[in-house]
């Protein structure tokens, strides 16, 4: 590695200056090989995929897509957009989601004008025009790639052990079976969208007609642009492929920001070891691993970090002047990006850079005025998000100081949930806040350093930080969403913590041991807590016995931070060691749980012959296979059964089987997760189970299918619908002669073709 590849990280921009005479290499051999554990690691899963249902020539069709459509256009743009100096990793792991947001961007002009192939040509022109035009085509030319250390990536493949296992847990998902399959409740809802990305725009609730979406769908669009292109099936991209691509790459893109935004080449691995290696602080013995960065259970909340990560890195380019104005388009549309994909990813940034913007403008920052310009652009952005992709509602989310807190923590740490007042609450604040953002305490060293506290960047990921923290204390959502707005803040506090662990490790002697002794000191504080106190559910003085275990993990801690500062450091680095080995523990105290998660087994396959609440028959599934492939895009289907488990009007009406594989809007299945349902609910009766809001609709839907009449036949064809999904599982009628004809009979599963009035007559 070149000793100058920190510093050429941080040179600001001078693209008029005289430039020596250099030849661009765009294929470094160490960058190649630390793509190769990445690589290797995708490979490995991608076959593993195959043995669930996952066709080696879909996967490999969807691998050939991304290739071509979204990697060599980002990368071409990405070099256009940063500085001279970088690295071909980066080049290639930021290319990535700027390519997803060209092919999103291509889907939707696909979706709109009925064009197909426009869903790959758009990224790929792009890539043209920047390479036709003499300007862009030398920056792509002529941008320098430094070498990496051949362990960097080494490690970062290490820290993506996590993200692995949790996607080899989402292989469980069902694809192919026969009997009956549950799926993870989400998983239809996810499929569902993804298949109305796939035929239309502007896209509706798939579930409920004439309902647009408000929603954020971005991730829908990629996952249909894959399938759309390759030809793979959508449930494949959504739960085979989508998942190896965030575990492979989202950990390389953390490493590749927190380089950039450090300007330190060992920041990256550390910022991807605290994302992934690590969760919250675990000294109670509650056995539980939280971490979003890692979990697929949410594709939104994951592709959101995706394009979260080179928002924040081109942010730092852009705040430190080491780029031109004509970036500013790419800022836009990774904004646009990362929100459309999660909706908690802006608002969190959006608090990060007003901090940022105060600090600079206090601080008399150079770029002062570029950082309060991109600040204006992010919340334009994020104001304009919510009006026109989430409908200006607040989708259920109130402000209840305190609740969503007690609601999730309250029985761990104080034995009950409510009625916690006065000191108690304070206590209670502290005590849920520690575990959290404990190990965030060598970012501090950034904020407060004399060389890094004038850094916009440092005060924008601290912001980040402090607004998912804010979120959960002072918002709530029935389904405790506001978490998400917590979860959204991980990657910025990771970057954080490897930027400060870095510049802590830099100044001492024998960073690795003081690293390695800091980090054994943490789990050994946890087990040592663990050994003598016992778990905390066991306790009857909840809060008193948490109180004592985080205390003894801190003497523990203290303890061995002190010996290591003689042993491992001379007399004048004494101080700096010891602290440097305190931090370092509180960092990676967290790697525990993720230990104690991969030794556990796998859970088992969620399909069997049993048939369990809320399972899907494949009956099901292949009757609705069979109405997808013999009807038009825009046809609208009726069916009787709205409730996933349960009966009444207050059952769990998260009901998506028919439009999730049918790929077909429905006049009425399951109305859970509308914006209208979010509103309705209430503490007592959530919006996943409120009645339907249009019961007119609702009488329609089930009377003609239980009670056939024409007047009602021209209702429903007056309304788009044509055809009828009829299963014997809800009430029904025996026929809907002569109103519609059967076209299909799958076991329990009617499917009949509505007829035009005139000829029902």
């Amino acid at each position: 590695m070149p000793s100058d590849l920190s510093a050429v990280l941080q040179r600001p921009a001078d693209d008029d200056a005289p430039q020596a005479p250099r030849r661009a290499r765009w294929f470094p051999t160490t960058d190649v090989v630390n793509l190769l554990p990445a690589a290797l690691l995708a490979v490995a899963l991608l076959q593993t995929a195959t043995r669930w249902h996952a066709g080696h020539r879909e996967l490999l069709l969807a691998v050939l897509v991304v290739l071509v459509t979204q990697v060599l256009p980002g990368v071409v743009v990405w070099r256009c957009a940063r500085p001279r100096e970088g690295t071909l990793l980066e080049d290639v792991v930021a290319g990535l989601p700027v390519g997803a947001m060209l092919a999103i961007a291509g889907q939707v002009v696909a979706n709109a004008t009925a064009v197909r192939w426009a869903a790959w040509l758009l990224p790929l022109v792009v890539a043209a025009v920047l390479l036709a035009v003499p300007s862009t085509r030398e920056r792509v030319r002529h941008a320098r790639t430094s070498r990496l250390p051949w362990t960097w990536g080494l490690v970062v493949a290490l820290a993506s052990a996590l993200p692995a296992f949790q996607a080899l847990k989402e292989f469980r998902e069902p694809v192919r079976w026969a009997g009956w399959a549950e799926p993870y409740v989400d998983m239809p809802y996810h499929l569902a969208l993804a298949g109305e990305l796939t035929h239309g725009f502007p896209p509706h609730y798939p579930q409920v007609a004439g309902d647009t979406l408000f929603y954020h769908w971005f991730t829908h669009a990629w996952v249909a642009q894959v399938a759309g292109v390759s030809g793979a099936p959508l449930d494949v991209v959504l739960t085979r492929f989508l998942p190896v691509v965030l575990a492979v790459t989202v950990p390389l893109l953390m490493a590749v920001t927190a380089m950039r935004v450090a300007g330190l080449v060992w920041a990256g691995p550390l910022a991807a070891v605290a994302g992934f290696a690590v969760v919250q602080l675990d000294v109670w013995g509650a056995h539980s691993v939280r971490t979003s960065l890692a979990s697929f259970e949410s594709p939104t909340a994951g592709f959101g970090t995706f394009l979260l990560l080179p928002t924040i890195a081109l942010l730092t380019m852009r705040w430190r002047g080491q780029v031109g104005r004509w970036t500013y388009p790419l800022l836009v549309l990774l904004l646009v990006g990362a929100g459309g994909s999660k909706g908690s990813e802006v608002p969190v940034l959006v608090v990060g850079a007003l901090l940022a913007s105060a600090a600079a403008v206090l601080g008399r920052h150079p770029q002062w005025r570029r950082v309060l310009l991109d600040t204006g652009t992010a919340l334009v952005v994020l104001v304009l998000l919510i009006k026109l992709v989430f409908g200006g509602g607040t989708g259920g989310t109130t402000v209840a100081p305190m609740r969503q807190l007690l609601e999730l923590q309250g029985d761990l740490l104080v034995g009950r949930s409510s009625d916690v007042t006065g000191p108690a609450l304070l206590s209670f604040l502290l005590l849920a806040m520690v575990p959290i953002f404990g190990g965030a305490v060598a970012g501090l060293r950034v904020v407060l350093g004399r060389d890094t506290r004038s850094d916009p960047m440092g005060w924008a990921l601290l912001g980040c930080a402090l607004a998912g923290a804010g979120a959960i204390v002072a918002l709530a959502h029935p389904s405790l969403s506001t978490y998400y707005f917590l979860f959204a803040a991980d990657a910025p506090l990771s970057v954080l913590i490897g930027w400060g662990l870095a510049l802590m490790l830099r100044h001492v002697g024998r960073p690795v041991a003081l690293a390695v002794t800091g980090a054994v000191a943490g789990v050994g504080g946890v087990l040592v807590t663990g050994a003598v106190l016992g778990d905390l559910e066991g306790s009857t003085s909840r809060q008193q016995h948490a109180y004592a275990a985080l205390l003894l993990f801190l003497a523990v801690v203290g303890v061995v931070a002190l010996v290591a500062g003689v042993v491992l450091a001379g007399p004048e680095g004494r101080r700096r060691a010891t602290i440097a080995v305190a931090v370092a523990a509180l960092s990676f105290a967290g790697v525990t749980d993720v230990v104690r998660e991969l030794r556990s087994p796998l859970p088992p396959a969620r399909f069997g012959p049993v048939k369990q609440a809320g399972a899907i028959s494949a009956v099901e599934v292949r009757a609705a296979r069979w109405l997808r492939d013999h009807s038009q895009r825009d046809d609208l289907v009726m069916t009787n059964r709205h409730c996933r488990a349960g009966t009444g009007p207050h059952c769990d009406h998260r009901r998506f089987v028919v439009a999730a594989y049918a790929e077909r809007g429905l006049l009425l299945e399951g109305w859970a997760y509308t914006r209208t349902s979010n509103r309705l609910g209430t503490d007592e009766v959530s919006g996943n189970r409120v009645g339907f809001w249009n019961q007119d609709l609702l009488r329609l839907n089930d009377g003609f299918l239980t009670d056939p009449n024409a007047a009602d036949a021209r209702r429903l064809w007056d309304l788009g619908v044509r055809w009828a999904f009829v299963q014997r599982s809800a009430p029904h009628a025996d026929t809907l002669a002569p109103y519609a004809t059967e076209k299909a009979h799958f076991g329990p599963v009617r499917i009949y073709r509505l007829r035009e009035p005139g000829a029902a007559r």
